[in-house]
């Protein structure tokens, strides 16, 4: 698998994509953010997060913290607690999964309180 990256959009390889992020909570040691991705390239949100300088925790590939507050980060941190999607027969359907106890636990290990849904280790 290729590494992404941003680059510049008249560069010939370019193509557009965008993510939305909200900052839930932070602390001295990372920052619980949600994220929306509104465009779906490889790798969009690890390579969006790893742009602005705060990679996922536990993102070997773009530079995430594999230790975090003292404690390891067992895997990346970057969890779909929702997905939506239009249905074939029309409307849409949703899927949620729980965070898994890993995520919780290196969160809170963060200072970071509740894992809620929609949300990643930066």
């Amino acid at each position: 698998e290729a590494y992404m990256r941003t680059c510049d959009p008249d560069h010939p390889d370019a193509e557009a994509s965008r993510s939305r992020y909200r900052t839930l909570a932070d602390s001295a040691e990372a920052a619980l953010v949600e994220l929306r991705p509104e465009t779906g390239r490889m790798h969009q949100l690890r390579v969006h997060m790893a742009s602005i300088g705060r990679p996922i925790a536990g993102d070997v590939r773009y530079g995430g913290a594999l230790m975090l507050a003292g404690e390891p980060v067992p895997r990346l941190m970057l969890h779909a607690a929702a997905l939506e999607f239009p249905h074939p027969d029309g409307g849409a359907t949703r899927i949620e999964a729980p965070v898994p106890e890993d995520t919780a636990a290196v969160a809170e290990a963060a200072g970071l309180g509740t894992f809620p849904a929609r949300s990643a280790i930066a």
